[in-house]
């Protein structure tokens, strides 16, 4: 995420899973991502779900843990 905010000033970063696959939202709930909906993966017809973090909200993440 250093890379996606600092090196290429992205304001936010999606990430996608199929439901079902806790193991991949643990890892995203733990980066501090937020769910941001549910949808269908077209590619494969399956729920999928969005987890979403914007520049802000890394940044806050950051300043508690230091």
């Amino acid at each position: 995420m250093h890379f996606a905010f600092v090196d290429r000033e992205l304001d936010r970063i999606l990430s996608i899973h199929q439901i079902g696959n806790d193991a991949s939202e643990r890892v995203m709930q733990k980066l501090g991502m937020r769910l941001d909906r549910e949808t269908i993966d077209p590619s494969c017809n399956r729920p999928t779900r969005v987890y979403a973090i914007t520049r802000d909200e890394y940044n806050r993440t950051l300043a508690i843990t230091a």
